[in-house]
């Protein structure tokens, strides 16, 4: 269910939880309220009502946080994975598409010839890293 309170949208989830959670998720701030089954929808509606202040104002305080740029997936690009900064470096070899982290780099490797992939997955830890601006397919030069 969803209520419209002086501008704000706030997503409303009944379930069986003893108290009243309010969330302001990020980017954007989205709300979200989770209340008991037993609560009505009267009683849910002046609770997010008391709480509009509280709601701007984390709602303003994530809108003031700087956020990551959307990345490009070019060579020399600062990537963080595992919580460690690693260099992207972008390898076009006939090989599978994958990506392994190497040193301080992380290894991009474009297979020719081969179709653009949105999911590589890096074999050796079995961890997959998600590509979506990556929509071209690179071809090889001749050898």
């Amino acid at each position: 269910m969803k209520l419209e309170l002086g501008g704000i949208t706030v997503d409303v989830v009944q379930k069986d939880v003893k108290n009243v959670h309010l969330s302001v998720y990020p980017p954007n701030g989205r709300v979200r309220l989770s209340a008991p089954l037993r609560m009505s929808v009267e009683t849910i509606r002046v609770f997010a009502a008391s709480k509009i202040g509280w709601i701007k104002k984390q709602q303003a305080k994530l809108k003031g946080q700087e956020r990551e740029p959307p990345r490009e997936y070019l060579d020399r690009e600062s990537h963080y994975v595992w919580g460690k900064r690693y260099l992207l470096k972008v390898v076009e070899d006939e090989v599978a598409p994958t990506v392994r982290p190497f040193a301080k780099e992380l290894l991009l490797f474009l297979g020719c010839f081969l179709p653009v992939l949105s999911l590589l997955v890096c074999g050796e830890v079995g961890v997959g890293v998600v590509i979506p601006r990556l929509s071209y397919v690179e071809t090889c030069p001749s050898h």
